[in-house]
């Protein structure tokens, strides 16, 4: 009945209704069902910002594509993509059940992706046994990550694939639930993805040792230098398999010639601190689930960097590591906070405060033009006035 009335409020004011079930989550001592309310109004508000981004780059094409669906039946219209058949298949149903609305569109890409974001950290949380406060620190730090939201509606195939890799992840570290079937679907929306396939490797869930880093690090350079001394041979024995062909072409980053900024001295500090806040989790929690998701963060650092004058490459598999630093930090609160709890509560409301302000001064002055931000105030009475 709460969320139905905090929904109500939504319509009416948007950023109203998430101010007050924070208040609501902070004063009633963090109940599962009032987070289970801020999860859905918080993928509720950060889904209506995505509709008010003026479309470019990326955006343009994905909205263009999408109106172009009108012209084409179903088969078609998955023939004539020829790749990703499962985002393009979603495409084809969204825009026959919305009537072609582009608001519906991006809406609901975003309100999907950011369910499994907000509610991976949830099933993480279930294993961690953290105080429900950090629970609640550490879905703030997800939603207002500005480098995460940025891409939301820009890459909106990866920003979905990865949502669903993250959920693959921690549904199998913290309830020991199959990720196989996401991380299909993860695949079959970005091809990127299969690359977490490699979390099926025994010794990615090793115990954090020099010798498994080393092995680790050993793998990734040979896989490396035979992709590239054999990428002809390769690209030749799949020519006639399109899908699979597409594939190593994206992942080599080959006949496309795009060059794009480089992930700069901010991405790779994040990064560096991805693997820092982790490791001081790891001396204190001996999980395997966490091994894992700390070698597939190295395992992604090492190959970005190894391919970091290849900036689209670098990217595409950089984004992914974005969606692990609001995780990292959420556990290093959480693991540090046995020691002090007052001085951590301090530290961790400093933290939200800074990515509050970083999140609203990327709204305004970020890379990404909005119209119509008053609606986050005041949405249907000034919408129909």
């Amino acid at each position: 009945m709460a969320r139905v009335y905090f929904l109500f409020l939504f319509l009416i004011s948007p950023l109203s209704s998430w101010l007050f079930i924070s208040l609501k989550v902070v004063f009633g001592n963090f109940k599962n069902h009032d987070i289970k309310s801020f999860v859905f109004i918080s993928c509720c508000i950060l889904s209506f910002i995505n509709t008010l981004k003026v479309p470019e780059s990326d955006l343009i094409n994905y909205v263009d594509d999408f109106n172009s669906i009108f012209d084409y039946g179903f088969i078609e219209y998955l023939i004539l993509k020829g790749k990703e058949p499962l985002f393009y298949a979603s495409n084809y149903i969204i825009f026959h059940l919305s009537n072609g609305s582009e608001f519906f569109f991006i809406f609901i890409y975003s309100f999907i992706s950011y369910i499994f974001i907000l509610n991976s950290l949830c099933l993480l949380q279930k294993l961690m046994k953290f105080d429900d406060y950090f629970l609640f620190f550490g879905l703030l730090i997800l939603m207002l990550f500005p480098n995460l939201f940025s891409i939301s509606a820009h890459l909106i195939r990866q920003f979905l694939a990865s949502s669903m890799i993250l959920l693959a992840l921690m549904r199998y570290v913290a309830i020991k639930k199959s990720p196989f079937v996401l991380l299909v679907a993860a695949s079959l929306t970005h091809s990127t993805s299969l690359v977490f396939f490699l979390m099926y490797l025994p010794l990615m869930s090793k115990e954090i040792k020099v010798k498994n880093y080393f092995n680790l690090l050993l793998i990734v350079f040979i896989i490396y230098m035979l992709f590239n001394i054999f990428f002809d041979k390769i690209i030749a024995l799949f020519s006639s398999v399109p899908f699979v062909n597409y594939i190593i072409l994206r992942m080599a980053n080959k006949g496309q010639g795009i060059e794009l900024e480089s992930i700069g001295y901010l991405g790779l500090l994040l990064f560096l601190l991805n693997i820092l806040l982790f490791l001081v989790v790891l001396k204190r929690y001996k999980y395997n689930g966490l091994n894992l998701i700390f070698n597939l963060i190295l395992f992604l650092t090492v190959f970005v960097l190894l391919n970091y004058q290849n900036t689209e490459l670098a990217l595409r598999f950089g984004f992914y590591l974005y969606f692990f630093f609001p995780i990292s930090l959420y556990l290093f609160v959480g693991t540090v906070s046995f020691f002090n709890k007052k001085l951590l509560f301090n530290i961790s409301l400093l933290f939200i405060i800074i990515f509050e302000v970083w999140f609203i001064f990327k709204l305004f002055y970020g890379t990404w033009e909005y119209r119509n931000l008053e609606y986050l105030i005041l949405y249907l009475p000034q919408k129909f006035l």
